[in-house]
């Protein structure tokens, strides 16, 4: 099964490569948004947007009706404007958030919500762990544990924010009964297991969650960076999440290998799923 996937900003060189790799690596086709003439690879397909029309605009527009399971943008184009077009064209639930793939040592983890939502009320963090945690099993094929971070366990504070997780919990438990979910608990809590059976001896985690869903934007978008930048992570996406058709937004930073590798995680999500639906956020 080959997998067509949209990459928008195709005049970008890190593009370019990127979809090299990807033929190279066999099983996708990429699908190149706006490339220069005479730059684009072979083994590659080419749409060309109408004159004024961005090339992530008409990713959003056209990845249904072109039947591509999948778009990435965001080398050259803002985050604002490349969540902006996934909303106008592609919204499917009237909650949108998004996420990371992190991978460290060797493992993958998804965090959420890093990308949309600053204050996710109870109910809104509820959705956005059910939706990483089937964006977490649809990309990587493995059971998501999820765990629903505050700085308190088990109510070891008193506080209304670490109330908002406790309640989220109740509420993710209530409605996703299938998934392995605990909160309110702490970072170290969730990963490590070693501090998880002095601390939390009771948690269904034992300390190996997946999917770590944070309290607020403002925690998850810091805490990626820090895993990143200072803990020697892999952090790839962003994904967002509540789309009919998957979509990625890169960082403008980000490198021909960081495009290559997300377009193969979905494509390999497409594959597994053998579609091209989005994943939904509630």
């Amino acid at each position: 099964m080959t997998v067509r996937i949209g990459l928008a900003d195709a005049s970008d060189e890190r593009v370019i490569e990127a979809a090299a790799r990807l033929v190279e690596q066999g099983g996708i086709t990429p699908v190149l948004i706006g490339a220069a003439p005479g730059t684009a690879p072979a083994g590659v397909e080419e749409l060309t947007p109408p004159p004024g029309e961005s090339t992530v605009d008409y990713l959003a527009r056209v990845l249904e009706p072109a039947g591509l399971a999948a778009g990435v943008s965001g080398s050259l184009t803002t985050s604002a404007a490349v969540l902006r077009a996934g909303i106008r064209q592609l919204r499917t639930a009237d909650l949108v958030c998004g996420c990371f793939a992190i991978r460290h040592h060797g493992t993958w983890a998804t965090y959420a919500d890093c990308v949309v939502v600053p204050d996710p009320d109870a109910a809104q963090l509820a959705r956005i762990a059910a939706a990483a945690a089937d964006h977490h099993q649809a990309l990587f094929g493995t059971e998501p544990r999820v765990a629903l971070l505050s700085f308190s366990t088990s109510g070891s504070a008193v506080h209304p924010r670490a109330d908002k997780v406790r309640e989220a919990t109740r509420l993710l438990r209530a409605t996703r009964p299938d998934l392995v979910a605990d909160g309110e608990i702490q970072f170290d809590v969730a990963v490590d297991a070693g501090v998880a059976a002095r601390k939390a001896p009771g948690s269904v985690l034992a300390g190996g969650a997946n999917v770590l869903v944070f309290p607020s934007l403002e925690a998850g978008n810091i805490a990626y960076k820090v895993a990143e930048r200072v803990g020697g992570a892999r952090a790839l996406g962003s994904f967002v999440l509540g789309l009919r058709r998957p979509w990625a937004d890169l960082s403008r930073g980000c490198s021909a290998g960081d495009i290559a590798e997300t377009a193969a995680l979905l494509a390999g999500a497409a594959a597994r799923t053998r579609c091209g639906k989005g994943i939904q956020a509630g």
